[in-house]
């Protein structure tokens, strides 16, 4: 998360590095440029083990790496990439004060948990009122900030600390900049990761939304320097980024965890052979069910639309969805839910009357920009002739349009 304990006039150009330390623990490092009338607290909840110790945290010095991100960006140049008795209770003891650690040119702390928030040193502290539903069981690094007047570019914020759940790497990327978390808030975030292999392109999710990463496929140790880093960098294994911009659902970032699905790994795998009308319709609509706004987390889902909707995240890249590309898309017209109306609706009628990649790209592209797609002679031709109109005001306007058509 990106949660400030006063207002802040301006966060932009978010930096996060993110890899496994082994032992169940993470790397986590954290930079932006922030402007603030007066000190602020950077709070990062982190999914912590329960009950986690007031040690559970190490915050890292990388005083000596300045140009930490400045290095991770070089391969990317020019890419898009929980009182016995009657009367009144005994008043506790009060616990002891958090340690506060003096890291590079700020101060930190963690707080083990959201009941132990009154134990952090008062400058730090942040209404638990304002916490959402899912800081409900974690623990807090915070970071105290000063001399914030100007647009300062605060130094790369390091620590490693235990995760919960080992099997996935966690960035922290939801707002609240104005003592609220909002159901949605203005991304403008680099996240690189250390994960996979030399070719690997990841897949990284934010709730339901999902981009797969770009790589580096050269190890760090070619444009990084790994010895200021203080162990945070294998030098050995390639740097992968994606990069989160615009308006987004107000979640954190996360790689992995996505549970093994027949029917998604079946569309993942698809070979241009027809479903069964069922089959296919069932697939589509909980795809388009994921992509509602306050859907719950499917992360099999965000992983499968990588592929499929071509403005996921970052409207700038067609990414690997060709296929599926309305024409506002390419009018460079505003786009909006009717946009993944249109895809989805060029999904379904191919998973049902089973298609091969054209070998052109060009022709990929444009083979349903100038003719609507074929009958099938189903009861569903109407669903998606109306979803694949070429003008966006034609079709479903929304997503649960389209869901309720195919129920």
């Amino acid at each position: 998360m990106c949660c400030f304990s006063g207002p802040v006039a301006e966060v932009a150009r978010t930096n996060l590095f993110a890899r496994d330390a082994g032992h169940g623990r993470q790397y986590l490092v954290y930079q932006m440029e922030v402007r603030a009338a007066g000190p602020t607290a950077m709070i990062l909840p982190l999914p912590v083990p329960p009950r986690a110790p007031d040690d559970a945290v190490r915050f890292l010095d990388l005083r000596a790496y300045p140009g930490f991100f400045a290095d991770l960006h070089r391969p990317f140049a020019g890419r898009s990439a929980t009182a016995t008795g009657g009367g009144a209770r005994l008043a506790p003891l009060p616990a002891p004060r958090l340690e506060v650690h003096r890291v590079g040119n700020f101060d930190a702390s963690f707080v083990p948990s959201l009941d132990d928030l009154d134990r952090l040193d008062p400058r730090f502290r942040l209404p638990r009122a304002v916490w959402p539903a899912a800081c409900a069981d974690g623990g807090f690094a915070v970071f105290m900030l000063h001399d914030l007047a100007q647009r300062t570019t605060i130094e790369p914020m390091a620590l490693v600390w235990p995760r919960r759940d080992p099997s996935r790497l966690f960035f922290p990327t939801v707002h609240i900049h104005d003592g609220a978390a909002h159901a949605t808030a203005r991304f403008d975030h680099n996240l690189f990761f250390q994960h996979g292999g030399l070719d690997d392109e990841t897949v990284v999710a934010v709730g339901n939304h999902a981009r797969r990463a770009a790589s580096s496929h050269t190890p760090a140790r070619a444009f990084a320097s790994t010895l200021p880093a203080g162990g945070v960098l294998d030098g050995d294994r390639p740097i992968q980024v994606v990069r989160f911009a615009g308006e987004l659902p107000n979640r954190d970032a996360w790689i992995g965890g996505a549970a093994h699905d027949p029917e998604l790994a079946a569309l993942a795998a698809w070979d241009g052979a027809p479903w069964p009308v069922d089959r296919a319709v069932a697939v589509v609509a909980r795809l388009a069910r994921a992509r509602m706004p306050d859907a719950a987390d499917d992360l099999a889902a965000a992983h499968a639309l990588v592929g499929i909707l071509p403005w996921t995240l970052q409207q700038a890249s067609y990414g690997e969805a060709t296929s599926y590309v309305a024409p506002e898309y390419l009018r460079d017209q505003p786009l909006d839910a009717r946009t993944d109306v249109f895809a989805l609706g060029v999904l379904l009628h191919d998973l049902i009357a089973g298609h091969v990649r054209e070998e052109s790209a060009m022709a990929e592209m444009v083979r349903y920009l100038v003719n609507q797609p074929r009958a099938l002679g189903t009861a569903i031709d109407p669903i998606i002739a109306r979803a694949t109109q070429l003008e966006p005001a034609a079709r479903f306007a929304t997503l649960g349009d389209l869901v309720a058509a195919l129920a």
